[in-house]
This record gives C-alpha cells, structure tokens and sequence, in this order.
C-alpha cells in the first residue's frame, strides 16, 4: 500500500512529546553519519599546508604558482562528490583544523620516512584512507526522504513530514499532496529568482576567504616560528578559538533568526577590521591574535549564512528549493581557483594583497548582507 499521501496529509501539532523524540531519533541517523566523513574530509584537504611546512617544499621544490595550483587541483575529488549532499556539519569543518594540524604534526613525526615516504606525504595517506572508509560505511545510515525512508515507521514519517511543512520547508499541494515539477522548470524557476543570485553573492564573499586554511600553517614559519614541528602545531589555537566564537554565536542566531543577516554582516565587518590591522601592524603576536579573529570570523559567518539562505527559498517548491540552495553552495566551489593565488610567497610575511583582498571582501559582504535584511522582508510569493 501506497502510504505517501497520508504522510504528507498529516497534522502536525508543536511541541509534544512524540514530537520531541521523533526529532533525537531521526538526528541519531544524519549526525554522526555525515559530520564524521566531513570531519575527515576537511582534515584530508587541509594537509597540503601542513605538508608545505613539514618539508615538501625541500623535497620537491614548488614554486608558490605550483603551490596554489596544487591547492586547486586538490579539490577536484572532493567537490565532485558535494553535490550528493546538502546537510552539512559546519562544527566538523572547524574542528577539522584543530585535529588536522595536531594529527598531521603527529603522523609526520612518528611516519616520517618510512617505506621511504617523506613525512609531508604521510597524513594525506592516513587521513585520505580514513576519510573514505567513514564515507563508506555512512551511507548504509543515512536517511531516504521523510516520505519515503524504510527506516521510520508510518507514524514517524507523517509526523516528519507535517513537522517539515509547518515551518515551511516542504511545500505541498492544494490537498497537503507534493506535485511533481519537471527537473527543467524547476531549474529556470531556480535562476529566474532573484534572491538566488544576492545570496549566492553574499556566500561567495564568505568562501572566498577560506583559502586562508591553506596558507595558515605557513604564517608562523614566515613570521619567525623556523622550527617546522612548532608552526603545525601553532595553528590548532586558531580553530579552539574559531569554534569558542561560532558555537555560542550560532545558539543565538537560532534564537533571533529574523536577524541572520544583521549578525552575519556584523560578524564580516568585523573580519574586514581585524584582516586591515592585521596588513597594517608588524607586531607577529598580535598578528597571530588577529588571525586568530579572521579565521572566526569568516568561520562563524559560514553558518550563519547558510542556515538563513534555506529560510527565502522556502515557499519554492522542493525541486526549486533544492536547485537553489545547492547552486548556493556549489558557487562556492569557485573560490580556490582564484582564491588560492592572493597568497603569495614573494609577499611574504606580511602577504598584504591577499589581506588587502580579504578585507575588500568581507566589507562587501557585510554591505550585502544589510541590504538583504532589507529587501527580503517583503514576503515572498512563490509560483506555481
């Protein structure tokens, strides 16, 4: 028997006691299934840094052209495989440089030259090989949609289903029945949308700054820090720091939601500061303090701004909505193919014009974001 329609029928009434452990149960699938391969993944992709200071530069001699076309060729297996998921665990992401930069340093200590490897290479092997079996064994966990996964009973996916349409993510039909869309009108639907491109423009300014991962190993190293095993491990404190900032931050923007964008374009101004007084003072400690607050910065706006792109493409029709929000997150995929060559070596130590960059970027951003709080406050009427 066809139980579709009578899950997408449901009535969802807030707050009960069903409601509640429906919503721990069906987090115990996605969570641990997808923030543990993310972790990985961002553990792996972030070695080449940590592989430039532990000695790949003596071994094989990049030139910092090499370097950054490395870091975009590094992407490639990677971003083929994003599009196959949305739900992402941006925590996972954070701390990936906290363990990445701690692990790295222990790999290539304890690895180094063995099997007549270079310790450099090591973490890409282990962590590359861990973050494939995690994804492997995720996908036996994960979820099927809430209508129609086999892994919840009738009652739990009516109950997720009506809980989704009561606040808004899933669109229905006259009768509370999904109608099919075909995948072309859903696509011009998408891109016809004007909100689509203002908020792909402000995630853009976002991303663009994350190639800042690739050369944080390298600053401390370039500002003095000449013992390799040391400048690795320095970058651990960047992240702890990150996340003390993003998690709090993320807890209240849940709680004044209305206000994402206000949040995320304070939390950018704030970057473009940090990253102009960063170009302007040669002091390294407060350099460091002040990369410190870069790295938050952009790490806490992350978040933010995905968790608010979902709530304007709610009343698209799901094909649309997905189309949008994963052109949202696939335009990122852009940024290492420039972002990766504002850091150069012969601007080193200070590497003013990726800074300068940065900060033209995260005031843009923050200059967007204000006038989305203003323009998506009209409600938005999807078509049919």
């Amino acid at each position: 028997m066809d139980h579709k329609k009578d899950v997408e029928k449901a009535v969802f009434v807030e707050k009960t006691d069903e409601e509640e452990r429906q919503v721990r149960k069906v987090d115990m699938f996605p969570m641990p299934t997808i923030w543990v391969p993310y972790l990985y993944s961002y553990m792996d992709r972030t070695n080449i840094g940590n592989a430039k200071v532990a000695g790949m530069n003596g071994d094989i001699g990049p030139s910092s052209t090499h370097y950054f076309l490395a870091v975009v060729v590094f992407q490639i297996g990677y971003l083929n495989a994003e599009s196959k998921r949305f739900i992402v665990f941006l925590s996972a992401r954070i701390l990936s440089g906290t363990f990445g930069g701690i692990v790295a340093g222990a790999i290539t200590d304890v690895l180094d030259r063995a099997h007549d490897v270079a310790g450099w290479g090591w973490p890409s092997i282990v962590e590359g090989a861990a973050t494939v079996g995690a994804a492997f064994i995720a996908r036996f966990f994960l979820l099927d949609y809430p209508a129609t996964t086999k892994s919840l009973t009738l009652r739990r996916r009516e109950l997720t289903v009506a809980r989704l349409q009561a606040n808004g993510i899933t669109s229905s039909g006259e009768h509370g029945e999904l109608s099919e869309v075909p995948h072309w009108n859903a696509f011009m639907h998408s891109i016809s949308n004007w909100r689509l491109w203002l908020l792909c423009a402000c995630y853009m300014t976002i991303i663009s700054c994350y190639s800042l991962g690739y050369v944080n190993p390298t600053w401390p190293k370039d500002w003095g820090t000449q013992e390799r095993r040391r400048s690795k491990y320095m970058t651990v404190s960047l992240y702890v720091v990150a996340f003390a900032i993003t998690f709090p931050t993320c807890i209240l923007a849940d709680r004044l939601h209305t206000y994402r964008p206000i949040m995320a374009a304070i939390v950018l101004a704030l970057g473009s500061l940090f990253c102009t007084l960063s170009a302007g003072i040669y002091a390294y400690v407060l350099c460091y303090v002040f990369l410190c607050f870069i790295n938050s910065a952009i790490w806490t706006a992350n978040p933010l701004a995905l968790s608010y792109a979902s709530v304007p493409m709610g009343p698209l029709h799901q094909e649309a909505r997905a189309i949008s929000l994963a052109l949202i997150n696939g335009m990122r995929n852009l940024a290492p193919i420039y972002g990766s060559y504002l850091f150069q070596d012969r601007n080193a130590p200070k590497l003013l014009v990726g800074l300068g960059t940065y900060a033209g970027l995260l005031i843009f951003g923050a200059a967007v974001y204000t006038a989305v709080f203003v323009l998506f406050r009209r409600p938005f009427k999807a078509r049919t």
